[in-house]
């Protein structure tokens, strides 16, 4: 941590050179010291962490040398004046520091808008603004919270909850995409920037002979995944994505950066597996890496008619997945067909936890059997772009139960009846196992208060076009929600466990991790976010201050 006595120079500096009147050290971040001033601050505090370089440190410093009587200018402008005036401040202020800022009437503010995966949130923020290191995310929490402004964060754009990773002109978005550096070390160790997508870092991974823990396409982002849980193709093997992290780089509401692992900040480093957004901006994710990048894999697709031999398959892979940690499935419903993703984590010539499925033929093979690596796995199943829609998710966890399988099946087939042209509704089962609960456990544990037990991980989709569609479309996936869980309920084979990465802005996963989970992370969050920047400026999300 840097000295009293440095910053209390550093500040007195910043202070004359803008003519502002010096204040004391321990007023420095109060609101009554100049931006500029609290600028310097952080700068300074980044350089004595060593988490900036020399280089990095004397370019920023002197931009906000030349730039120091227009920021507080600017900042005091943004402080007095409504939501949009107090976002469009912090874009001019960022702008003048010379970090990446998207404006609406510049040419690429469409598309980056556009770069959400859901329509529901590709929504018009004041800015778009792209931080290329920690120094500048730093910087733009610091401006963000001085001059009260909303904020959203982005980091692959995969979430459909609008106003999760997405704001309005009333805030600006903080996109994390050119944060994508990639490094590994002789212990397999990954350092990965927030701005990688999964696709790329397999590529990467896979030149080296390494895999990870990571999404199931390519597209997604590997921030969001991460602090969401993260399911993967091997859960059973290695736990969940965020189990397989083992440091974060974070930068926190006051805009200083800290580590958070197993002996640095542990309290905050388990209250990151699962806790989304609520703690920080990760600049950095240190992930192991693994060796077992080879595996077989296909993807076949079955009649809709044949739900029943598939279901039964399903159940049978399932059990044998309790067995052979190895074995990996998901199944994803729609109207006219079942597509099973079938993955075994090794070189294999027909894995034996998948002969149920042999009672039927498929209809079509996209991805026929074969002997790869996860790069190529990805690269298979994940479409080059995807169809625009609207789309929200709704997310349940239930037991593994033949009967209860088809009960929801059965459920789906009568609320998918009532859909239209325009409307889709879909459903994926993802397998979670006990060892791939028991593996979280061995990493260190996580917040989500999973019980080590075989289950499954339900996630309704509802995927629409028309606007005029929005209350059906919604109504439509809460009802199919319900109707799981109530199913679930009635065979006692409900969980409260509710997915984050795939569970809807009406639910609330939190909660789903048990009371004493949550109040551990409501006391994290009050020690590394004093100010509750992450809590009350920050446009919305999975938050704390909803519970």
């Amino acid at each position: 941590m840097p000295t009293a006595a440095f910053l209390w120079i550093t500040l007195l500096f910043a202070n004359l050179y803008c003519g502002a009147t010096t204040a004391t050290f321990e007023r420095r971040f109060e609101k009554g010291e100049p931006l500029s001033a609290q600028l310097y601050a952080t700068s300074s505090a980044i350089r004595e962490a060593g988490e900036a370089s020399a280089e990095e440190i004397r370019a920023f410093e002197s931009r906000l040398a030349d730039a120091c009587a227009d920021v507080d200018a600017l900042s005091t402008v943004g402080g007095d004046a409504n939501a949009r005036g107090r976002a469009a401040s912090v874009c001019t202020i960022a702008a003048k520091l010379n970090i990446v800022v998207v404006a609406p009437n510049s040419p690429g503010y469409d598309s980056e808008k556009d770069i959400h995966w859901s329509l529901t949130s590709r929504l018009l923020a004041a800015c778009f603004i792209r931080p290329q290191s920690t120094l500048d995310v730093a910087a733009v929490i610091k401006i963000a919270a001085y001059t009260k402004s909303k904020f959203a964060v982005r980091s692959g754009g995969h979430n459909p909850n609008a106003g999760f990773a997405s704001v309005d002109e009333t805030g600006v978005l903080i996109d994390l995409q050119d944060m994508n550096a990639l490094s590994v070390d002789e212990d397999a160790i990954l350092k990965a920037g927030p701005g990688n997508r999964w696709g790329k870092i397999y590529e990467f991974l896979d030149a080296k002979g390494l895999g990870a823990q990571g999404g199931r396409n390519g597209d997604v982002g590997v921030a969001g995944y991460l602090l969401g849980g993260g399911m993967s193709f091997f859960p059973n093997l290695y736990g969940l994505g965020v189990d397989t992290v083992v440091n974060f780089k974070v930068v926190l509401g006051n805009a200083t950066v800290v580590n958070a692992n197993a002996t640095s900040n542990p309290d905050l480093f388990v209250a990151l597996k699962g806790g989304a957004n609520n703690f920080g901006i990760i600049t950095e994710f240190q992930i192991q890496a693994h060796t077992a990048h080879q595996m077989w894999y296909s993807l076949e697709a079955y009649a809709a008619a044949d739900y029943k031999a598939v279901l039964n398959a399903t159940i049978y892979a399932q059990t044998e997945m309790e067995k052979d940690p190895k074995v990996g499935l998901f199944v994803n419903i729609n109207p006219g067909a079942l597509v099973i993703g079938k993955f075994y984590a090794e070189f294999s010539d027909k894995p034996a936890a998948f002969a149920a499925f042999d009672v039927v033929a498929p209809i079509a093979t996209p991805v026929p059997a074969t002997n790869g690596t996860m790069h190529g796995l990805v690269t298979a199943i994940s479409p080059p772009g995807y169809t625009p829609a609207n789309r929200e998710p709704i997310a349940v966890s239930h037991g593994v139960d033949l009967d209860l399988y088809m009960a929801i099946h059965e459920q789906y087939l009568l609320v998918s009846a009532s859909t239209t042209s325009t409307v889709s509704l879909s459903y994926t089962i993802q397998p979670f196992g006990t060892a791939g609960v028991q593996a979280g456990h061995a990493r260190g544990g996580n917040n989500l208060g999973l019980e080590a037990v075989s289950q499954t991980w339900h996630a309704s989709l509802v995927e629409w076009t028309s606007p005029e569609d929005n209350t059906t479309a919604h109504d439509l996936v809460t009802a199919l929600g319900a109707s799981v869980e109530a199913l679930a309920r009635q065979r006692n084979s409900f969980y409260p466990y509710r997915f984050m990465n795939d569970a809807s802005y009406v639910q609330d996963p939190l909660q789903s991790y048990g009371l004493a989970n949550a109040e551990k992370m409501r006391a994290v969050s009050s020690a590394y976010d004093g100010g509750r920047v992450f809590q009350i400026l920050q446009n919305s999300g999975f938050l704390l201050a909803h519970l």
